[in-house]
């Protein structure tokens, strides 16, 4: 009876470890295949989203060079964001280019207004929807007392420009290597620079409200030159793909898409472009 009981035991042990082997062997060949380990990571991320509770606070880092109307007016949608998730929303002033730098970094984790760029897409998820497509005109001040020839993108070769540091603007523009290009950290230093004729011509675009450039020019010895570029470009909410947040980023997705479908995002941006043009 022993034999008998035995030998199909033994049969069975045969049988489970080619079993086995067999599977760990395809698990190994799986394992070394790139597109199936981005898959499993991709996977394994979702998974820890959705069992894992979502971090008790958001910091969105709001641009303290940056208009009050609009600082004020995409404040609440941060806001409508956070009573969503169900955590607490937290400020950080920074300027422009240390915003970015924090969110890079992982310091801070929400931005708004935020065009795509592959650089960008490296450090920032970009959430959908987009809050607006804007058509954006981009243009130079030059100065009164300082008449320079720029009809032309060629005209540009001859000049010394300035641009805000963080800032992207049309593709030709950021990846020309050749202009004389200086960069600063607010919108004011910039036009400093042009009123005090330390540069022939500072790059600017229509998204800046008329209030913040009256403010820095209140003389108006500025004027736009001949040049100007169009594109149509989508602005987006971001958050840092470093920061406790990265995990949830199609969460929030999904937040912004139900608020986006209230109306509640075009409400307000509405009442940003009335007060801006005024």
């Amino acid at each position: 009876m022993k034999m008998k009981l035995t030998l199909p035991f033994c049969g069975f042990l045969v049988f489970s470890s080619s079993l086995v082997s067999s599977f760990f062997l395809a698990a190994a060949d799986h394992a070394e295949d790139p597109a199936l380990t981005t898959v499993a990571a991709k996977a394994k991320e979702k998974a820890k989203a959705n069992t894992q509770s979502l971090p008790a606070t958001i910091t969105l880092a709001v641009d303290s060079t940056q208009s009050n109307v609009r600082a004020m007016t995409l404040h609440p949608i941060a806001e409508q964001i956070a009573q969503r998730l169900g955590v607490k929303l937290t400020l950080y002033p920074c300027p422009w280019a240390r915003c970015l730098k924090a969110i890079e970094k992982g310091h801070v984790d929400l931005i708004f207004s935020v065009f795509k760029t592959p650089e960008r897409d490296n450090f920032m998820h970009f959430i959908k929807p987009a809050l607006a497509p804007h058509p954006v005109d981009f243009f130079f001040w030059i100065h009164k007392e300082n008449p320079v020839q720029l009809a032309t993108y060629e005209d540009l070769s001859a000049l010394s420009l300035v641009q805000l540091r963080g800032n992207q603007y049309f593709p030709r523009f950021d990846h020309d290597e050749s202009l004389s290009k200086t960069k600063t950290v607010d919108y004011q230093s910039a036009i400093n620079m042009v009123l005090n004729k330390r540069v022939d011509a500072m790059i600017d675009l229509s998204l800046t409200p008329k209030i913040q450039k009256a403010a820095a020019d209140p003389n108006n010895l500025l004027v736009r030159a001949d040049l100007v570029e169009n594109e149509t470009i989508n602005e987006y909410i971001a958050i840092s793909k470093h920061s406790a947040w990265g995990p949830y980023h199609q969460k929030v997705s999904r937040v912004l898409e139900e608020i986006a479908n209230k109306g509640i995002i075009a409400k307000y941006l509405e009442q940003i472009k009335v007060r801006e043009s005024q």
